[in-house]
């Protein structure tokens, strides 16, 4: 509610519309202990939003319906239910907690607001944080004018409570107790000094006095029947309050390093080799004060459908691990800690620079818990060891102390209870003596073996022995290996007189323009374009490498997308136990496909990059039968289950789905996927591996960014050339460059009589699977695409024209109603997902488009959010479907209909026009526009970040890496006539080129029957209820042509229109045509 005005500002958009001016954004979050609000906002924006930071019933009634169907949601108030308040306490809101009950019991919300935010929101309880390019001076000149009319502590309520009062250091402001105090940054002189006060600071701190742990309710086995397909397994510890009296040792980490570890002889690489868990996650769950106060210790299993079967031998085996730790000696329990603390140092020295605004969040909260000069690097190291805290952590870890929570529909039946808010449906037991008998036994059994160590049973026969029985085997479990992956060089690779100064000082002093240097062409061959550019400019010594394995055999039909899928996950169970280590040491790797081939991200430092690359590559092509066969099953089980989880999405995600479903010329359903995968067989995927290890039909392009020089990029191109050796793409086994269907109407064909109104046909010759594409010669472009060599081409799809078809064939707006069948008829909420097409992307229209996103925003959030109150997800956002640029408005509501939503959306776009001719008229134009060039030349703020810029013009080849620049020079440019005009033309309502495909969901059995009926009759009837406020607005004089699509007419709508223009691409001529080599660095 504090973002809806104040004494000081009362406009109840002021905040949100200055943020907007200023190309930022806020947002603010609640938790057990804290609320936390936050804002991002260009840098010379920030005095004016700091004095800006100091009718939502029904909006949070929306959040809440939303989450009613998550079964993460469910499960947490739950767990919760079952133990003592405040904790057991509904913690969302509701319309019958914050409306209903309350007029029932004549209580006074509002009252009770005002009197918790005199009690709570004071300067006692608040931590600031503030970064940003100023000096730190001039930032705590301007926090302290923000914070100064701040209220002070009423009583000494609630900072105790809330966490230590300290003072800050540069630009981190923390109050005390009565008023803001700011204290001045720290010189080299008093460093010292103030880090001996700091710690001084730090003394155990009164407790919670509250023991959530309700008496009785430990040592239970919950059973709940989720909504998804769910096989789930969690076991909790209650670490209660009081228990840790310093955080630097963080046995939670500690233990969690062991228990949660997947390489060999570990727990997850035991399971997993049975069969029975895919996969294992070990942590701290729910906790307050970041360790100090009570917490919940947990491991979350998702169960095989063999393991729903082998739950009480689950179990045991997690004891037995556990009892692996308890055994250790003290030297062990040493060494096991130090490597975890290494590897946390090891993360915090090297990670990439945290995004500005994350940076800020996490420091206010750490102020609380830590003094200043260990706000960053307190809640991330492991600094001092405790071998007795050690021990009495995992002492916690009993039976008597845990409960289990087990999520699967085999509870059905077994269920006898409903949670009250969520409606979690579960039955309350007492852990079966069985299970504990198991425990007993197994860990009996690991008794006569080595403490900590494997027993010497030849690998083979281990594997055997765990694959032919569950039998506990000693020696099975044992603490991690040696980290393969540790790192040893971190020297910069600079080059000759070059200095590792910090981007961030560059984009300070003003050198940064959008336009970094682009990558440089290292080698050009018929299947292969490498580049490769050396970054040392953030100080990191790692590497970013990124491939692209163009093949049209990865999304040829739903059967090959599906023996991919798993091809894929097989491979990184295969490489799990080799790929963990180099995780935890900072280097890791991602497989996925998509559309066009394979995508293989790598990041790590530059040696131990070299060899995951080199284990990727070589598990990829040397995949073996046996190894699929082993773990087939396990890996169709889980991407049925995901595939059938989709069902369980949001409306507003399955509008957006329909809409990309039905736009885009060749998407295999979800549906299909699923029918395919239940079909698959290892025999697929092998077929799959051998064709990408043949190497024809294989294009890759790869760029090598970051700490890594010339010479070895090189070999790791030449790394990829030996194991992949592709051969390239013939001309018509490139993905189409044109791929979305243009919204149109063209007289001549008459489509069937299920469509609420005939459809236009497409141009002559063109069907379901699109037009035929040709490759035209272009000439080089410019110096930074000439790299890509001397014969680029520009491929054109032969395919009407859509754009130019519509206009040629009628004047008027098109409007299409798509009413999918909701998947999901138990979720009420409904949604609409409202795009507009605008055409292909170019840099023009792409920055008209941008100005009105950041223009309008903040305005349809407020009208159809706030104002009308339509439900808590709204929405609207810039598209690009194929480089296809569109507008989005998306919109999820727990009471109105589709069609409601719809015109409301409408509505406002028609409605628009006159704000937008203010805000155009004045200056605020200006200030959007500078807010937009702003962004366009803010500077990479990570080494990620960069690569990932450096990347997208490839992975896109359009080759564009001076395009921010471009679009900077466009958007400085830019007149209010040519703003007025871009939505006059497109974005109104009654536009000549409006084009707009509106989804819409309808939720719960009546959505189901207006979208689907079972007969003609009730299809009629739905396409006249979804679509008649449309027809009824259009025939008012509107003029645009409606269309309503139900599901079965998909495959006819899209042979009936044509392709949107294709944008410009630049890719490699075919093998055959023959072109020069540029291998020198090679």
């Amino acid at each position: 509610m504090v973002h809806l005005g104040s004494q000081r500002f009362p406009d109840e958009r002021e905040y949100k519309t200055f943020l907007a001016q200023h190309g930022g954004s806020s947002n603010a979050s609640t938790s057990m202990v804290h609320t936390r609000y936050h804002f991002k906002v260009h840098a010379e924006a920030l005095p004016g939003a700091l004095a800006r930071c100091a009718r939502e019933v029904e909006n949070v009634h929306a959040e809440y319906s939303r989450n009613t169907n998550s079964d993460g949601r469910k499960l947490l108030q739950l767990r919760r239910s079952l133990c003592l308040p405040p904790y057991s306490n509904f913690s969302t809101g509701s319309l019958a907690t914050l409306w209903e009950q309350p007029q029932q019991q004549g209580a006074d919300v509002a009252g009770m607001l005002r009197e918790l935010w005199q009690q709570c929101y004071r300067a006692g309880s608040t931590c600031v944080a503030v970064v940003g390019p100023q000096e730190p001076a001039q930032l705590l000149q301007w926090v302290a004018e923000a914070f100064a009319d701040m209220p002070s502590s009423s009583s000494s309520s609630s900072s105790s409570s809330a966490g230590d009062d300290r003072g800050i250091n540069g630009s981190v402001s923390n109050s005390s107790k009565d008023s803001i105090s700011i204290q001045a940054p720290l010189t080299a002189d008093t460093a010292e000094e103030q880090q001996q006060q700091d710690a001084a600071a730090v003394q155990p701190q009164q407790r919670y006095p509250v023991d959530v742990a309700a008496p009785g309710a430990r040592g239970l086995l919950v059973r709940v029947l989720p909504q998804r397909e769910l096989r789930e397994l969690q076991l909790c510890w209650y670490i209660p309050a009081g228990a840790v009296t310093h955080s630097s040792c963080k046995p939670w980490q500690w233990a969690s390093h062991l228990l949660g570890h997947e390489g060999p002889g570990s727990l997850a690489h035991l399971l997993k080799a049975q069969g029975l868990v895919q996969s294992l996650d070990a942590g701290m769950g729910e906790e307050v004060r970041q360790g100090r106060g009570w917490m919940f210790w947990r491991l979350t299993l998702s169960l095989t459908q063999a393991g729903e079967e082998a739950v009480d031998h689950v179990v045991a085996t997690v004891y037995r691990a556990i009892q692996v730790l308890q055994r250790c000696s003290d030297e062990q329990l040493q060494k096991t800690w130090q490597e975890a603390a290494t590897l946390a140092q090891l993360r915090f020295d090297w990670r990439d620079p945290v995004h500005p605004l994350a940076a800020a969040q996490s420091a206010a909260y750490s102020l609380h818990y830590y003094p200043a000069s260990e706000t960053l690097s307190g809640p991330a190291l492991m600094t001092q060891h405790d071998v007795p805290l050690l021990r009495w952590f995992v002492g916690q870890l009993t039976a008597p102390n845990m409960n289990v929570y087990y999520s699967s529909r085999c509870n059905a039946g077994l269920v006898d209870g409903k949670e009250a808010w969520y409606g979690a449906e579960y039955g309350v037991h007492q852990l079966p003596q069985a299970w504990l008998d198991s425990i007993a036994r197994y860990q009996a059994v690991d008794c006569h073996s080595a403490e900590g160590a494997a027993a010497d049973v030849p690998q083979q026969q281990q594997r055997q022995q765990q694959q032919e029985a569950l039998t506990p085997v000693p020696g099975q479990l044992h603490l991690p290996e040696p980290n393969w992956a540790l790192p040893t060089d971190f020297d910069l690779r600079l080059e000759e007189g070059q200095s590792a100064a910090p981007a961030a000082a560059a984009a300070g002093a003003g050198v940064y323009d959008g336009a970094a240097p682009p990558p440089a062409l290292l080698l050009q061959q018929p299947g292969l374009c490498a580049w490769h550019r050396r970054d040392t400019s953030f100080g990191l010594p790692k590497v970013h490498l990124r491939l692209h394995l163009v093949t049209p055999a990865v999304y040829a039909s739903p059967a090959a997308t599906v023996s991919t899928r798993l091809l894929l996950r097989v491979l990184e169970d295969l490489l799990l136990p080799q790929a963990y280590p180099a995780e935890l040491a900072g280097s890791s790797y991602s497989l996925d496909s998509e559309r066009g081939g394979l995508l293989l991200r790598l990041v790590g430092f530059p040696g131990v990059a070299a060899q995951l690359l080199r284990l990727v590559l070589q598990g990829l092509l040397g995949l073996t039968a046996q190894q699929v066969r082993e773990r087939f099953t396990t890996m169709q089980g889980r991407l049925l289950q995901g595939l059938t989880n989709w069902a369980n999405n949001n409306p507003a995600q399955h509008a957006e789905y329909g809409a990309h479903h039905l736009l885009q010329q060749q998407h295999h359903h979800n549906a299909a996927l699923l029918q395919a995968a239940a079909a698959a067989a290892p025999g697929q995927l092998l077929a799959l591996q051998q064709q990408l290890a043949s190497g024809s039909d294989l294009h890759v392009d790869l760029l090598a960014y970051g700490n890594i020089g010339q010479k070895e990029a090189a070999e790791l191109v030449r790394e990829v050339q030996q194991q992949l050796q592709p051969q390239g793409l013939p001309p018509h086994c490139w993905p189409p460059a044109s791929e979305v269907l243009c919204l149109s109407r063209v007289a001549g064909v008459q489509l069937e009589p299920s469509l609420s109104s005939p459809a236009a046909a497409a141009a002559q010759g063109v069907g379901k699977e699109g037009g035929v594409t040709a490759e035209v010669q272009q000439p080089q472009a410019a110096a930074a695409r000439g790299q890509a060599g001397e014969q680029l081409r520009s491929q054109q799809a032969l395919a009407p024209d859509g754009m130019a078809a519509a206009a040629a064939g009628d004047s008027a707006a098109v409007y299409i109603t798509y009413v999918p069948v909701n998947p999901n008829p138990s979720n009420s909420n409904s949604a609409v997902y409202y795009i507009l097409q605008l055409g292909p992307d170019s840099i023009e229209t792409a920055v008209l488009l941008d100005l009105f996103v950041q223009m309008s925003s903040k305005a349809c959030f407020y009208e159809l959010r706030t104002r009308q109150r339509l439900g808590y997800s709204v929405s609207l956002s810039s598209s690009s479907l194929h480089r296809q640029l569109g507008l989005m408005v998306r919109v999820q509501s727990p009471s109105k209909r589709p069609d409601a939503l719809a015109a409301a959306v409408r509505a406002w776009l028609a409605g628009f026009r006159v704000e937008l001719q203010e805000m155009a008229a004045g200056v605020v134009l200006q200030n959007q526009k500078k807010a937009l060039v702003a962004k366009y030349l803010d500077p990479p703020k990570s080494l990620q970040e960069a690569a990932k810029r450096a990347w997208r013009p490839i992975r896109e080849r359009t080759l564009q890496w001076d395009r921010r620049r471009q679009k900077a020079t466009a958007a400085q440019a830019l007149t209010a006539q040519q703003l007025l005009e871009f939505f006059d033309a497109h974005l109104c309502p009654a536009a000549v080129q409006h084009k707009a495909l509106c989804v819409q969901v309808w939720g719960g059995r009546k959505g189901m029957l207006a979208a689907a009926g079972a007969s003609a009759g009730e299809k009629g009837t739905a396409a006249q209820a979804a679509g008649g406020a449309v027809a009824a607005e259009n025939a008012g004089g509107g003029g645009a042509q409606q269309l309503t699509v139900l599901a079965d007419d998909v495959e006819q709508f899209k042979q009936s229109q044509p392709l949107m223009p294709a944008p410009d691409v630049f890719m490699p001529p075919p093998a055959a045509a023959g072109w020069g080599i540029r291998e020198a660095a090679l």
